[in-house]
């Protein structure tokens, strides 16, 4: 159904990874971002000084390097899914928020939880070919049973499960898969006001 070419009240459970951009290797020959270089590369993305400062307050201890993926992360895909589930909530339209925290233990990408890491865990194929070269060898089946029985749920019911609270404009909670699945509230507070102004 829809008004005005607004979806009205159909469920939508929407998430990402922490870091989905931060492993990617875009182009062999695109030098590392370095101290240096960082001011130029948020600056891509529209950060002036001041929101550069910010951003690197949000995310201590984090390189140029990671800062730069962080940043191309939260622009593409988490920032947007907080805008999402911001604009539904404030129109009460059923909404559930997630993010898949849980950190691959394959050498490559060892300490990530980068882009599409969460897909295996949700369709409950931790044996699939594949993906052990980039979750490790012992995913915790644990993880995938419980998000995919949720995902289940979802489609089945239109809810993710009474453990998984709607994502509302008060609370602001969403899921965070990790090795142990807990409900957060507003676990994005700090990069809020740098990219949802």
């Amino acid at each position: 159904m829809t008004k005005n070419g607004a979806a009205m009240d159909i469920p939508l459970l929407l998430g990402f990874t922490t870091q989905e951009f931060n492993g990617a290797k875009f182009g062999g020959d695109t030098p590392p971002v370095t101290d240096a270089t960082l001011p130029t590369a948020l600056a891509a993305l529209g950060f002036d000084p001041a929101t550069t400062d910010g951003f690197k307050t949000a995310y201590p201890g984090q390189s140029a390097e990671q800062l730069s993926g962080q940043a191309q992360s939260d622009a593409v895909l988490r920032a947007p899914a907080y805008r999402v589930a911001e604009a539904r909530a404030a129109h009460n339209q059923p909404t559930w928020l997630y993010e898949f925290a849980w950190r691959s233990q394959a050498p490559e990408y060892r300490g990530m939880s980068f882009h599409c890491l969460d897909v295996p865990f949700a369709f409950d194929l931790l044996k699939a070919k594949g993906v052990t070269a980039v979750a490790g060898d012992h995913p915790p089946q644990s993880l995938a049973d419980a998000i995919h029985k949720s995902w289940v749920s979802f489609i089945a019911d239109g809810d993710p499960g009474a453990a998984w609270p709607r994502y509302t404009l008060d609370r602001r909670e969403a899921m965070i898969w990790a090795e142990v699945p807990s409900v957060q509230s507003d676990p994005f507070a700090a990069q809020r006001p740098i990219w949802l102004r």
